[in-house]
């Protein structure tokens, strides 16, 4: 029996899975990618490892996903020698920053990748193979989703962790774009143990009871002392700069959705289905996301949680190397990516779009 290892190597959560030739998940945890204390985001992972920190950082993910590795196959009483190969699947920063790549032209346009094939490596002795993105800001890990999930025609994968990532199939083409989520989604109540789906609903809870309202204007008071909210029990006081981080991230994911789908010449009624991945995706309670206006509400019935899907894209890949690498390849160099910052269109949608309410 052969044994691997799948990592999605987010910007805030790193997840691995240690499975068998079966492809039978034998253990699988998650953790907080030790690379925050350079921030939060991939901007500010690419700004500090273009200012000397690119060993430090490097150093940083491979020790932890080295570290982890031992320890799980510690608790299935496995040799680490019995471990055939560890694949990586991550965002374009992420995995640059795991092979200790210059980030030079990722902080500045055009912004160009470091890397744009498949690279085998070591980590801890162990053949390591690293997949690459389709752009600098759309990466392997939502590439590896389109290859698990096999869309169709009309579907649409939407990724929401510290990048919101989203791809579209249509007429055997597919189309892609990024929205800048920033810490809103995963990470901005973290560091009180509060996850991005909690805060959504109590915001939610927030605006159905009137104590905020959808334009976000707000009192002295709460400004100065935060909201608190009342979830079945639970309580939570909320600052008003969160409150307003998650309208942004709102904003440009609902945006950034309606422009792509005008791209791939897809109406809101055409979808057939929307898959919501990621750190944030996995968790979060469709009913809040329309209350809020994360999803228009023409998509609440077709819209389908879908767990980790970067992580389950690398297992099936390491199921069947060569001919999944190939499949991947060819979803990778199908992919038209559009970044919509900037466009006239886009930004009456997005301003228009920072209201919090049912779309």
């Amino acid at each position: 029996m052969s044994y691997f290892v799948a990592v999605d190597l987010g910007t805030t959560t790193v997840e691995l899975a240690i499975v068998n030739s079966d492809g039978e998940i034998l253990i699988r945890e998650g953790y907080l990618n030790p690379e925050k204390r350079f921030g939060s985001d991939v901007i500010s992972r690419i700004t500090n490892s273009n200012k000397g920190y690119r060993d430090e950082l490097k150093k940083l993910i491979n020790e932890s996903i080295s570290d982890k590795t031992c320890e799980l196959a510690s608790k299935l009483k496995l040799n680490i020698r019995d471990i055939a190969a560890i694949l990586i699947s991550g965002n374009t920063v992420m995995n640059s920053i795991f092979l200790g790549l210059d980030l030079a032209e990722l902080g500045r346009a055009p912004f160009k990748m470091p890397f744009e094939s498949v690279v085998t490596t070591e980590l801890n002795g162990l053949k390591t193979y690293v997949l690459p993105g389709a752009s600098a800001f759309l990466g392997a890990d939502i590439i590896s989703g389109v290859n698990y999930l096999e869309l169709n025609d009309g579907d649409v994968l939407m990724d929401l962790g510290t990048n919101g990532e989203m791809v579209v199939k249509n007429a055997g083409a597919y189309y892609a774009t990024t929205a800048a989520c920033g810490p809103a989604f995963e990470n901005c109540t973290r560091a009180k143990g509060i996850y991005g789906s909690t805060t959504l609903e109590h915001i939610a809870n927030l605006l159905l009871r009137r104590i905020i309202n959808p334009e976000l204007t707000f009192t002295e008071d709460q400004i100065n002392s935060g909201i608190t909210s009342t979830v079945r029990g639970q309580s939570m006081t909320l600052g008003v700069d969160v409150i307003r981080s998650i309208s942004v991230a709102v904003a440009a994911i609902y945006s950034s959705l309606l422009m792509l789908l005008s791209r791939a010449k897809l109406d809101i009624l055409d979808v057939k289905n929307l898959y919501i991945a990621g750190g944030f995706g996995f968790y979060v309670k469709l009913n809040n996301c329309q209350k809020i206006g994360l999803l228009p509400k023409e998509l609440s019935d077709k819209a389908i949680i879908s767990k980790n899907t970067s992580l389950l894209g690398a297992i099936k890949i390491l199921m069947n190397l060569d001919t999944e690498l190939d499949s991947f390849e060819e979803i990778r160099k199908q992919i038209t990516v559009y970044q919509f910052g900037g466009e006239k269109e886009y930004e009456e949608l997005f301003l228009s779009s920072l209201i919090l309410k049912e779309r």
